[in-house]
């Protein structure tokens, strides 16, 4: 089978699931994940053959996307930031907001400064900022091993110097460490918006990163908030990725808790978004 008629079949296949232009750019991706050609290679060899071998792990591919899987774990990796990190199952994928958030530290960021990532995943906010960033000292945690291992390989695929650890922030409060910067993406959606969640994210991507009790929706942020009092220098920044539905109840949180000159950012959507605390 050619190229090109392969390419028409997997966008037959996938015309119900993803829109016409979305689905052959999936398609383009996959083919050149798998053989190495990128687009405009793929339109200068449309004639030729794919090999059996090659073939198997297309039509594998589109099996897996077909099942709601996403794009991301098919092929093992995600872009975040200008970077091709690992991803799999178990491992949050890194969302485009977030590169906003990393924008934000980055901002703050000078030679020496201690960073510390909360719930790492795969490592994608201390990668990125430490790509930016090279002279900071970054930790990252994660409670899950298989985060805490990915976000190891992608520290290590760039040459980069970050500590990584599997840790908890809920038994942490007498860590030793200190640091002028905690920035945290926690698990913020509420079990009642589960069901305008997209079937990809809802049965691949792992609960522990991404869901909380509707009782009790800023759990992760409080917990994270008061270890920050504690474990910040003086002057020290704190960095919230939020659920945009909860704005004003994290920044009177953090404002009644004792933190100072709070500030609320939107989005590329205009959604608010992220957090930034100080403390004295």
């Amino acid at each position: 089978m050619t190229i090109e008629i392969w390419k028409k079949e997997a966008e037959k296949r996938l015309k119900d699931l993803y829109p016409p232009g979305e689905a052959m750019n999936i398609i383009k991706i996959l083919v050149e994940s798998v053989t190495g050609l990128d687009k405009a290679a793929q339109v200068l060899s449309k004639h030729s053959l794919i090999d059996e071998k090659n073939l198997t792990t297309l039509n594998k591919a589109i099996a897996r996307l077909l099942n709601h899987e996403p794009l991301q774990y098919v092929l093992g990796q995600a872009w975040f930031y200008g970077l091709d990190l690992q991803v799999m199952p178990g491992v949050l994928i890194p969302r485009r907001e977030t590169e906003e958030l990393v924008d934000w530290v980055a901002q703050y960021c000078k030679p020496g400064i201690r960073v510390l990532d909360i719930g790492t995943g795969s490592g994608c906010i201390p990668v990125a900022v430490k790509t930016v960033c090279p002279e900071t000292e970054i930790t990252a945690w994660d409670i899950q091993e298989k985060a805490v291992e990915v976000a190891k390989k992608n520290a290590r695929k760039y040459g980069l110097d970050i500590k990584t650890e599997k840790q908890d922030v809920f038994s942490a409060s007498k860590h030793p460490g200190r640091w002028e910067i905690i920035v945290s993406n926690p698990p913020y959606v509420t079990n009642a918006e589960k069901s305008l969640m997209q079937p990809n994210v809802l049965h691949y991507e792992p609960e522990t990163a991404l869901f909380v009790e509707d009782t009790n929706p800023l759990i992760y942020y409080k917990t994270i908030a008061r270890f920050a009092l504690k474990h910040l220098a003086e002057g020290g920044l704190l960095f919230f990725e939020i659920n945009e539905h909860y704005p004003e109840q994290i920044l009177k949180f953090l404002q009644e808790t004792g933190f100072t000159e709070t500030e609320l950012r939107l989005d590329m959507q205009g959604k608010p978004r992220m957090v930034k605390a100080s403390v004295s």
